[in-house]
């Protein structure tokens, strides 16, 4: 059985770099007892947060001493603050608020660990933190769970890192005229990714890579709509395929559906050759997925047209946008193959570059960022 650990605890911390980095200076560096931090078997544990990874069972495990609260003046979270001669590194643990920028990363984040690495003379940072995003340490109402083991094993965590730096001054030389200072900005790249996971290394071998939620399904539900039900030309289909792992499981023209793949309609028509839908219309395709736990890939294929809106749902009860037609063309005019396909969320992942500045007493932001949404199909393997 492989396990793998990650703990934080606040009468010792398991970093290598800083206690070889700092090893000569590790005496002057206490947690909220007082107590040394690079020196083994002293002091009491205040506060612990653990992951273990196995084959096919895994959890987190984190426990908070209630005087945890008291001996960090009842902010629920420590630093630690260790400064060299050129770098100075800020350990925070425990439940705080972390901003790297607007789009990127500006939330709370319970049970968290965040390293910041501080170069004065660069005038910049480095910053990483790691998140349990789910909450299992706070009460609905806000109460502390303290004095007893926490166990959990599904959890949404964050990881994410940060570098910034302040680009300082350019002075302007004009012979004649007084020499003028022009501040030049503040520029950062974050990148942020949150991510499932289940612990189990059957799923994902890497720890920090997302599992699904949910198991393969035995069916999919497709449900075609009007994207402008105050006038007619809803979806129209001429024919759809379904392939499972490569292979064509459904071939079929829109009104010549096989038995029991037609679930549902209303102000559906069809005249042989297609199905189409008006108004508040709808008609919803029922597919059979036989052996979902041995599939790698299912892939839609419609040959559509008009103002379709296409949605996707395993339930019939929760229904995803999967295609949508630009604009509101009713004519045909926009007739074409459209594929996708289903998958579930893994992870989400910002990507972000910002810039801070302050020019003739005016404060000037600007930040371009990129959104990426992991899906895929939900194998044994994840």
């Amino acid at each position: 059985m492989r396990r793998l650990y990650t703990i934080f605890k606040l009468s010792m911390i398991i970093c290598l770099a800083l206690s070889t980095a700092h090893s000569a200076r590790s005496g002057t560096v206490t947690d909220p007892l007082g107590n040394e931090v690079f020196v083994r078997a002293k002091g009491k544990m205040l506060y612990s947060i653990g992951a273990s990874y196995s084959m096919f069972q895994g959890a987190a495990h984190l426990r908070r001493d209630k005087e945890f609260h008291n001996r960090t003046g009842k902010q629920n979270f420590f630093t630690f603050d260790i400064s060299g001669r050129n770098v100075r590194h800020l350990l925070t643990v425990g439940t705080f608020h972390t901003r790297f920028s607007a789009f990127t990363l500006d939330k709370t984040l319970f049970d968290a660990g965040r390293w910041d690495i501080i170069v004065p003379r660069a005038q910049g940072r480095i910053v990483g933190v790691l998140s349990k995003l789910t909450n299992t340490s706070i009460t609905p109402q806000g109460r502390r769970i303290e004095n007893r083991d926490i166990t959990s094993d599904l959890d949404w965590f964050l990881a994410g890192i940060r570098a910034e730096s302040n680009l300082g001054n350019w002075m302007l030389s004009v012979k004649g005229l007084p020499q003028l200072s022009i501040p030049l900005p503040k520029i950062g790249i974050s990148y942020a990714t949150e991510f499932l996971t289940n612990y189990q290394l059957s799923q994902a071998t890497n720890p920090f890579r997302g599992v699904t939620v949910t198991g393969p399904p035995d069916v999919i539900y497709l449900r075609f709509r009007d994207g402008s039900p105050e006038n007619p030309g809803g979806a129209k289909l001429y024919r759809i395929k379904v392939y499972l792992n490569g292979s064509a499981a459904y071939d079929f023209a829109g009104g010549r559906e096989p038995p029991g793949v037609l679930a549902g309609l209303k102000n559906s028509f069809s005249d042989g050759l297609s199905r189409w839908v008006d108004r508040d219309g709808y008609f919803i395709y029922r597919f059979s997925i036989p052996n979902p736990q041995t599939l790698q890939d299912i892939k839609f294929e419609l040959d559509v047209a008009n103002d379709y809106v296409v949605e996707l749902s395993t339930d019939r009860k929760r229904w995803r946008l999967m295609l949508t037609a630009p604009g509101n063309p009713t004519d045909e005019s926009n007739r074409g193959i459209r594929t996708f396909h289903y998958g579930e969320m893994t992870d989400e992942t910002t990507l972000g570059f910002d810039m801070q500045m302050t020019f003739l007493g005016a404060s000037i932001e600007a930040e371009r960022a990129w959104y990426i949404r992991t899906l895929q199909y939900p194998t044994v393997r994840g």
